[in-house]
């Protein structure tokens, strides 16, 4: 980061990157922001510990609030990805998810042309690609992946925004169906 950011200097231009939750620093967070860094990208995926141990994403909600905490104190403005329906997600992690969107948008900084703004983020639905983790676990029956398909996702794109932001959706948990999950996509969107 350190030689990347001082040949970016050399351009005076802004740019945005993405970053992630273990390793953002203030020291990096600087190293940015000297080199014209705007906005940082991070897939925090969700607002529940739970989901993220069951994902394994080695990552915890402190750390994102972190990220987001560093990078805002320097004038970074922070895009958080999130993921609905990931296995195990219910009422209670949807509750948490929601929470921490709530702490993100109400972080302000001032940009880098003087105006006040907020972080943003994105949302899509879990897709169950060919090939992943989740997917070779659901595959094989795995009964500790609290996660069941509606449809067969192999026929079809797996697109996340489509035809007006839609996103395709193939699964569902014990506790939320595919109705649900999309519901609560658009209500926080």
């Amino acid at each position: 980061v350190h030689d990347l950011t001082q040949e970016i200097a050399n351009h005076e231009i802004f740019f945005r990157c993405f970053g992630h939750a273990s390793t953002m620093t203030g020291e990096i967070a600087d190293m940015l922001k000297k080199a014209g860094c705007i906005e940082t990208g991070v897939g925090m995926e969700t607002g529940s510990q739970r989901i993220l141990d069951a994902v394994q994403k080695k990552t915890t909600v402190e750390q994102n609030r972190q990220y987001v905490l560093t990078c805002n104190a320097r004038g970074i403005r922070v895009k958080a990805f999130f993921i609905l329906g990931l296995p195990g997600e219910n009422a209670e992690s949807i509750a948490e998810t929601e929470r921490f969107l709530n702490f993100l948008m109400e972080q302000k900084i001032t940009a880098y042309d003087g105006k006040t703004i907020r972080n943003d983020f994105d949302m899509t639905i879990f897709f169950p690609y060919s090939g992943t983790e989740i997917r070779r676990r659901m595959d094989a029956g795995d009964a500790g992946v609290d996660l069941m398909l509606t449809q067969n996702p192999d026929l079809k794109k797996g697109f996340y925004k489509g035809v007006q932001g839609s996103s395709e959706i193939v699964v569902q948990t014990r506790e939320m169906s595919a109705e649900a999950l999309s519901a609560t996509q658009k209500r926080l969107l």
